[in-house]
């Protein structure tokens, strides 16, 4: 029982539950969808690397890399296609881009036969990879994946978390305190605009406010959290909504998985 319908059929009756969709084709690996953001207060760096070479160093393979890249609306922003010799490592700076402000992008490998060498195994590439991000060019955070959640299917990027017909809840895993501005930074890989609910309590877990917020489709957010929140619920139709916090500091930043 591994296919996508059973999947929801279990997601609806809670047995069992399923976050993510299994990718229909090997053509291609499949994505995270990372965040990315150009301004005075935050830098981003994304470091791409051949997963050909990495799976199979022997067969010296080009990795063919497609990248999308949205801004924080959804809005298609720029693709970039880069071919990776063997072994090969780059950067993708963001600086160095004409784009503003911040969004979310995925990115997807192939590499010559890679359906017939991976398919009997019934396995994908995933990228997972490195981000790091400054507030001053200087001193970098570093952050991997967060979740593998897009396919590359009919020359689009396609979501794979599932949904359900109800709200599901994500406690991020920190107590905040009021040291660092923090921030919860949710996207949306799916197809159709989306709305959830972040709910902020005290220490004592008081409510504070319950916020409902609309996530256009392949749309990102920032939502700033009080300074007195030291607990968060996420109320989302996704089974799996987990957000990127970011924390900062008088003279620094932070950024984590929640």
């Amino acid at each position: 029982m591994r296919s996508n319908l059973s999947r929801d059929l279990r997601n609806i009756l809670k047995i069992k539950q399923s976050f993510s969709y299994k990718p229909k084709s090997f053509e291609y690996s499949v994505s995270d969808f990372f965040f990315w953001a150009n301004n005075d207060d935050l830098k981003t760096v994304f470091y791409l690397n051949n997963l050909a070479s990495q799976v199979l160093p022997k067969n010296n393979f080009d990795d063919l890399v497609k990248v999308f890249i949205y801004s924080n609306d959804g809005s298609i922003q720029k693709t970039l296609d880069i071919n990776l010799k063997s072994f090969e490592s780059r950067k993708i700076d963001f600086q160095k881009m004409d784009l503003k402000g911040f969004g979310s992008f995925c990115v997807f490998h192939t590499f010559r036969d890679i359906e017939t060498t991976l398919k009997p195994y019934g396995s994908y590439l995933s990228e997972r990879g490195y981000l790091a991000f400054s507030n001053d060019s200087e001193n970098w955070n570093f952050v991997h994946g967060n979740t593998a959640c897009l396919q590359f299917t009919n020359n689009n990027p396609k979501n794979l978390l599932c949904k359900s017909p109800y709200k599901n809840i994500y406690r991020p895993q920190i107590i905040f305190d009021n040291k660092s501005k923090n921030s919860l930074i949710l996207n949306n890989p799916s197809e159709s605009d989306i709305k959830i609910q972040i709910q902020e309590d005290n220490f004592n877990n008081k409510l504070i406010q319950n916020s409902e917020i609309k996530i256009k489709k392949k749309g990102t957010i920032m939502f700033n959290l009080d300074q007195s929140t030291s607990y968060t619920k996420i109320f989302s139709s996704f089974l799996l909504h987990r957000p990127l916090i970011l924390k900062n500091y008088q003279s620094s930043i932070d950024i984590l998985h929640g």
